[in-house]
């Protein structure tokens, strides 16, 4: 090793900080460490497990005063190793350890410098006690409790993965077939601090009875033929154990060694070239042949299946072809088929070999039922649902990849009649109906299905209307109209009557028809009527009446002042019977005309009156009060609840 001083510090400098580091009290004129010097790690360039030493020196100085010299107590002091990678800007610590150190002196006291060594030793990679570095170059820094300040090495470290060397000492040789024993002796290439290449020492990663595989690749040593298998490392690496590798056709292969479970060494470049010769007595060729293969039907034909036969020879290179009496991908029929095959190697050796293949329809046919009819909202198919043909028709189908043999369905459990094996169609009536179809292919497998199919398609019958008083044709006065029916009932044997509704009832003047509606649960609907007729009121003006201005009677217009009521009288009847309540009427409206040919010269608006409407006497009476407005002429008109008017022309003066 070659030392190298990284950093030096005058004692001018240093002097305060290193002794309180050191503990000493007070200031000391006459002895001080004035310098610490450090050499570079050993070796410079290092494997994942190697030990590396950073070694240097403290110094003191004394002056002239004997008295105090520099200290000789053992003092204990921390130096910190930390790494970064070149270029890069943090560091990091990778170990830390303790160090002790004392300035002796003698009798004849400290001479004029005294130096005291100091070590750091750090295990690089993943050793006990510190932390994974990967490979590459880093710069160093120790850093001591002496001082603040940090030495940083002048050359880095470079760390590396540790590698081995392998000398194989087994046979490389062989014919084909025979069996290769690999052996070998192993040397860690970890040179680290102490220089050889001891396999125990300083190593930790690998040692005595540590594994080591060994495989055989082809001749570009990237396909693996044969292994791997496993040995151990013995005293002086020699391995232990006897592994056994089968050679394959004559050629040349790579054997490979690797370390399982060791990542600490890169891949193997541990690699010998093995020759393989043909045998010398000829084998036949070995068939690898499938067992017996077994496949669904999916035709009548059967099933194509496909299937690897092939045949390896040690002596033959390449191997020889096999042949078969059925092509891989072929249609194999419906049972069982028994497929021979057979090779034949360079030297006439022929071996042959068979299997079966079995084609089976296990899969039952598939049994669809439905209709081309829509079913209501209630689930039922109603006459609307009809299709032109009384009743639904049902459409069954049948599907199977071998093919239908039968097909037979059940109505309730009564035979429907003969369907054709691929489908058919049949017709249900008004009821309900539980199918169930059934289908039968040539294997014997069996499949059904059922399903559910409600018909009603008969409107209800024999509709009636419910209470009331009314009669078909007949003929009712105003007010005198009977109560209108309560509801309505029906028939329907099939689905069951949903509703009935009556609609149409009307106390009203004129003509009308009450409706009963029966819908069934189908939806199937029927209808009953009853028409009759409501009569209006007959009224008329009673003649003789006497007022200030006079009276209105029938064939004449009586007049009168401007501003003065004039009685009027009138009689309302429905039928024979004589209306005597004042709710029959509901108003008395004028409305200006022509004195002379009556053309309307005004609008309808509510009369005035001075009096209100009174029934006396058998008779109606109202007061009309005439408009303040002279020789004018009024159409005065009394209406009652029925729609009816009694009207008539009075002249104002």
């Amino acid at each position: 090793m070659r030392a190298r001083y990284a950093r030096r510090w005058t004692a001018a400098t240093l002097a305060a900080v290193l002794l309180a580091s050191l503990g000493l009290a007070g200031p000391v004129a006459a002895a001080q460490v004035y310098g610490i010097s450090q050499l570079s790690p050993t070796p410079a360039t290092v494997d994942y497990s190697d030990l590396v030493t950073f070694r240097g020196a403290y110094t003191c100085a004394n002056g002239s005063d004997p008295d105090p010299l520099c200290p000789t107590t053992t003092q204990n002091h921390v130096a910190t190793f930390a790494l970064r990678p070149v270029g890069g800007s943090a560091f990091t610590t990778v170990a830390t350890v303790s160090t002790s150190f004392r300035f002796t002196t003698s009798s004849g006291g400290c001479p004029a410098t005294c130096s005291v060594s100091f070590s750091v030793v750090w295990k690089a990679g993943r050793a006990p006690g510190s932390i994974n570095v990967p490979a590459g170059d880093y710069d160093v820094r120790l850093t001591t409790t002496l001082s603040s300040d940090e030495v940083i090495l002048p050359a880095a470290l470079t760390i590396d993965h540790e590698d081995t060397t392998t000398t194989y000492t087994g046979g490389l040789t062989g014919e084909a077939g025979a069996s290769l024993t690999p052996s070998a002796t192993i040397a860690d290439a970890d040179l680290g601090m102490y220089a050889g290449t001891s396999l125990f020492f300083p190593d930790v990663n690998f040692g005595a009875y540590s594994p080591v595989s060994f495989a055989l690749y082809d001749a570009s040593n990237t396909t693996l033929i044969a292994g791997p298998v496993t040995a151990f490392v013995g005293g002086a690496g020699a391995t232990v154990g006897t592994p056994s590798l089968t050679l394959p056709a004559a050629g040349t292969y790579q054997l490979r060694t690797t370390y399982p479970g060791n990542d600490f060494y890169r891949a193997s470049e541990d690699l010998d070239t093995v020759t393989v010769t043909p045998s010398t007595a000829n084998t036949p060729p070995t068939l690898q042949l499938p067992g017996p293969l077994g496949a669904e039907a999916t035709s009548p034909a059967g099933a194509p299946v496909s299937f690897s036969a092939t045949a390896t020879d040690l002596e033959d290179d390449p191997d020889p072809a096999t042949t078969c009496d059925w092509a891989s991908g072929s249609t194999f029929p419906l049972g069982t088929t028994t497929v021979t095959c057979e090779a034949t190697d360079a030297d006439g050796a022929t071996t042959s070999g068979a299997f079966t293949v079995t084609v089976a329809d296990t899969t039952a046919p598939g049994v669809a039922i439905s209709t081309a009819e829509s079913a209501a909202a209630s689930g039922w198919y109603n006459l609307a649902s009809n299709d032109g043909t009384a009743g639904v028709t049902v459409d069954v189908s049948t599907a199977d990849l071998v093919g239908v043999t039968g097909l037979s369905c059940t109505d309730g459990g009564v035979d429907v009649g003969s369907l054709p094996a691929g489908g058919g169609s049949f017709v249900v009536g008004d009821g309900q109906h539980d199918i169930v179809c059934a289908a039968i292919d040539a294997a014997g497998n069996g499949g059904s299905a059922s399903a559910t199919v409600d018909v009603d398609q008969t409107p209800p019958t024999a509709v009636a209307f419910l209470g009331g008083g009314l009669t078909d044709g007949g003929t009712y006065d105003f007010w005198f109209v009977p109560a209108g029916p309560d509801g309505c009932t029906a028939d329907d044997p099939t689905s069951g009557l949903a509703s009935c509704v009556v609609s149409g009832y009307s106390t009203d003047v004129g003509g009308h028809v009450v409706s009963a509606t029966a819908t069934d649960v189908a939806g199937n609907t029927a209808e009953a009527s009853l028409g009759y007729t409501v009569n209006p009121w007959t009224l008329a003006w009673v003649d003789g009446s006497q007022s200030a201005g006079g009276s209105p009677h029938a064939g004449g217009s009586p007049s009168t002042k401007a501003g003065t009521p004039v009685q009027l009288r009138f009689e309302i009847f429905a039928g024979a019977a004589e209306v005597d309540s004042v709710a029959a009427v509901v108003g008395l409206t004028q409305r200006q005309v022509d004195c002379g040919d009556g053309a309307v010269l005004g609008p309808t608006s509510a009369a005035d009156s001075r009096s209100p409407l009174r029934f006396v006497g058998g008779e109606f009476a109202w007061s009309w009060l005439a408009p303040r407005a002279s020789d004018t002429c009024w159409l005065v008109a009394v209406e009652t609840v029925d729609g009816s008017s009694l009207v008539t022309t009075l002249q104002v003066r």
